[in-house]
């Protein structure tokens, strides 16, 4: 049985697996600068510009240390120190004001979705250990594993009264289809009342970008071409009205194996507990909120089409589609969004 792999993750040179930021920074007359760093199992980064460089300097670490704490302390389920590990250890708690809005939003797209998206799923996710398998190691599971994985997820067995929430059935929590678009949204708060004209923020797939570059020109923001090598763009969003925007992309070309002809990757469908088929290779949602943004492109790409579009109207959400024959389909907003390439 022949396997190939297909998935990395990284740093270098901050490559982003979904999303390619098209415009270099510049800056004419006033300052811009970057930070790269590695957080929430994926590369993130920061852009700010403004007129000091010091003052980017300060910014731009005070929000990759905000990144990391959020990580490690509030949102990992494998940190044994973050309070979303506390919660699923001890099934039920007082969420803090940090946890809390990424819980509440995450279980509304559960529930609006029809369980596309499942914030529970993580025993099937490891049955399948597309994340960390190797050549070497991955296997295709049997149905009794993944039946049996199935039987311990179910959002529905989270109950959440006001900021108190607890778990039934042993269930646990992972955010990982939602943290890094709620991260976008801690990362807009800290950085709108400090002294800059505009940013970038990066977190894997997730994008966010707001106010302005000096030179006034449009942010750009890049959608893969899933049939095409890291880098090729099949178009790109543009933005020029300087307000907050996030872009979250999910692809099925980000990891994945190829067994005996069979591409198996790593967005599972709930219901059936296998790699979605709904006939997508990716799915780019754009929202001005980031999480939503992120917790929307996997329950579209679990969903496909033509039943995301009540999903994306009721979150007043645009999106880009591109089948697996890659042809391009968009909702009426996103048209006026995209240039192809």
């Amino acid at each position: 049985m022949k396997k190939k792999i297909y998935a990395f993750l990284g740093m270098a040179v901050l490559t982003i697996v979904l999303l390619f930021l098209y415009d270099r920074i510049k800056s004419n007359k006033n300052e811009s600068l970057s930070k790269y760093d590695f957080a929430m199992g994926t590369s993130v980064s920061v852009v700010t510009y403004g007129e000091k460089h010091d003052k980017l300097e300060n910014t731009n670490n005070e929000i990759v240390d905000l990144i990391k704490y959020y990580d490690e302390k509030v949102l990992s389920w494998r940190s044994d120190s973050s309070e979303l590990a506390n919660l699923n250890k001890n099934d039920s708690m007082m969420m803090s004001k940090e946890l809390e809005p990424a819980v509440k939003k995450s279980y509304a797209v559960c529930e609006d979705s029809e369980g596309a998206l499942d914030i529970t799923l993580r025993p099937v996710l490891n049955v399948w250990n597309i994340e960390q398998a190797t050549n070497e190691s991955f296997t295709i599971p049997d149905e009794d594993a993944i039946e049996d994985a199935i039987n311990k997820t179910g959002y529905k067995n989270i109950i959440i009264d006001e900021n108190n929430i607890s778990l039934k059935n042993d269930v646990i929590i992972d955010l990982g289809s939602t943290a890094k678009g709620y991260i976008l949204d801690v990362c807009y708060d800290a950085l709108k009342d400090k002294d800059i004209y505009g940013a970038i923020v990066t977190a894997g797939g997730s994008v966010m970008v707001f106010g302005s570059k000096d030179d006034k020109s449009e942010w750009k923001i890049g959608i893969r071409n899933p049939k095409g090598n890291e880098g090729d763009m099949i178009g790109y969003l543009s933005f020029n009205d300087n307000q907050k925007h996030c872009v979250s992309t999910s692809g099925d070309y980000e990891k994945y194996f190829i067994v005996d002809g069979v591409r198996y990757h790593h967005i599972i469908d709930p219901k059936t507990g296998y790699p979605a088929k709904s006939g997508l290779s990716s799915v780019t949602v754009i929202s001005e909120d980031g999480l939503y943004s992120d917790a929307l492109s996997t329950a579209c790409y679990v969903l496909g089409y033509e039943k995301s579009l009540p999903l994306l109207e009721k979150y007043d959400a645009q999106a880009v589609f591109i089948d697996n024959e890659n042809n391009i389909y968009m909702t009426s907003g996103a048209k006026k969004l995209f240039v192809k390439q």
